[in-house]
């Protein structure tokens, strides 16, 4: 029961930042100016990027929950610490080979924080669809 309420959970958070990389690409269209693929691409960098760090954070909890209290407290500093790296790593890799937009980029990994606090709105719709099948 509380793996599938994490993994509804975890369903619900990426529809919340898909929902946000959405409505930023539609701003992003209105307000770029010169290479709107260059925005774009830098912005849904970013959105994936704060998917697979949603995966990462629900996988790491499920693990931290199998060790002792200090062991759960390492091993979450450890992938947080992991977590953020990969972005470090990331951004570097998109300036540095000119792929996308950083700031886009930061814009879509933020999509993570909103996506959060879009979670229990994204809960209530979603159960209101699978309600009416």
């Amino acid at each position: 029961m509380i793996n599938n309420s994490a993994d509804e959970t975890l369903k619900e958070l990426i529809v919340g930042i898909i929902v946000y990389g959405t409505i930023v690409q539609i701003l992003v269209c209105f307000i770029a100016t010169g290479n709107l693929s260059y925005f774009s691409l830098g912005l849904w960098i970013g959105v994936v990027v704060a998917i697979g760090m949603a995966f990462h954070m629900k996988r790491s909890i499920e693990d931290a929950l199998d060790l002792g209290e200090a062991g759960a407290a390492k091993h979450m500093r450890k992938m947080y610490t992991l977590r953020y790296v990969s972005v470090a790593i990331i951004f570097g890799a998109t300036v540095y080979f000119d792929v996308g937009s950083p700031i886009t980029l930061l814009v879509g990994v933020l999509g993570l924080k909103i996506g959060a606090y879009l979670q229990p709105y994204t809960h209530k719709v979603l159960l209101k669809l699978k309600k009416s099948k």
